[in-house]
């Protein structure tokens, strides 16, 4: 990594856009002259569920020690053209996007060695990047600790719970009891925000050039 390498945090309710707006920033950044890359812990997790399930590896919480010495020698990097390369080998982001990775991730993801596991290829992964931002979904309470590098600004991305339900097609319950789950880590994360967007009445065009323009900003100071 470059010593000037430093990170954006994007984080928000459900349906606010902050995942698609770190994918879709980066190659803006990197347009502008901020070479940029979209990186989220969660894909970890999901590498590691998905390669349980390629591999035939059924977990049990009791014995993960043992199982993630099965899958321990992979190397995971991620894919310039998108994805990752595990061994070598091309998986696009649906691969680890399917129902079944989805229902492994959620119950591995809370168990601690999967999650040092997880944090671990995540550190490789990102270890050769040459460039001047990672742009991450804003997701893991320290990611200056987890990903060893410097906050450049943190954004929030807000959304009504009308609005979220149409874009994910969840019902307006569904989507204010996740957000509730959450409540704590939201509430933190928007009372220490730099920049704050109300997507709700915006197109997704124009939320990915507002955020990208604010990034630059802060990078010219």
């Amino acid at each position: 990594m470059t010593k000037n390498l430093r990170i954006v945090t994007v984080t928000g309710p459900v349906g606010s856009g902050k995942s698609s707006a770190c994918v879709d920033v980066a190659p803006l950044l990197t347009e502008a002259g901020y070479p940029s890359l979209a990186v989220s812990s969660g894909w970890f997790y999901r590498i590691i569920a998905y390669m349980c399930i390629v591999l035939g590896i059924e977990w049990e919480a009791d014995n993960c020690a043992g199982l993630i010495a099965e899958i321990s020698d992979m190397e995971v990097a991620l894919s310039p053209n998108g994805g990752f390369l595990v061994d070598g080998e091309h998986i696009p982001e649906s691969a680890i996007k399917t129902e079944q990775v989805s229902v492994l991730t959620s119950k591995i993801a809370q168990i601690e060695p999967v999650r040092k596991f997880s944090e671990s290829l995540l550190k490789k992964a990102i270890s050769g990047y040459e460039g001047s931002f990672l742009l991450i979904d804003g997701r893991d309470p320290n990611p200056e600790e987890l990903y060893g590098l410097p906050i450049c600004t943190t954004i929030y991305l807000d959304v009504s719970d009308g609005e979220a339900a149409r874009r994910t097609g969840e019902s307006i319950d569904e989507v204010r009891a996740r957000n509730a789950r959450d409540s704590q880590r939201l509430q933190a994360a928007m009372h220490k925000a730099d920049y704050f967007l109300d997507t709700t009445r915006i197109s997704p065009e124009d939320g990915v050039r507002k955020v990208a323009l604010h990034i630059i900003h802060c990078a010219s100071k």
